[in-house]
């Protein structure tokens, strides 16, 4: 219930169409996911939405597909992500269909956006 909370009050806080989230490792649960994305389709009116991930040290696969879901009717971003969980969106090509920010700042500017760089395995 508490990330249901957090969606509410963030909503209430911020413009009606730009919605921002610091998610936690226990928010990743397929429940709680489910969860959100029952409020987001029961709120049209959110159009651009924003994770804050900096809290998260492992991303799961359950996260990556409900991204790729909510990515599909929402504009997705990203930011605060650390090095590890970056290389996982640029991998999976992810980075493709969501914006990848370093900060909030940037993202509710909508600039500096990270783009994608080569990556090469050292031996």
């Amino acid at each position: 219930m508490f990330l249901r909370d957090n969606v509410m009050h963030n909503l209430a806080a911020s413009s009606a169409q730009t919605l921002t989230l610091k998610l936690s490792s226990d928010d990743l649960c397929i429940e709680k996911l489910s969860q959100l994305e029952d409020i987001l389709y029961a709120n049209p009116c959110i159009q651009k939405l924003g994770f804050n991930l900096s809290q998260i040290k492992v991303l799961g696969n359950e996260f990556f597909e409900w991204l790729g879901q909510i990515a599909k009717y929402k504009d997705i971003s990203v930011y605060s992500l650390d090095a590890e969980n970056m290389v996982l969106f640029y991998l999976m090509d992810y980075s493709k269909f969501v914006s990848l920010f370093l900060n909030e700042k940037d993202f509710l500017r909508n600039k500096h956006i990270l783009v994608k760089r080569r990556l090469r395995i050292c031996r």
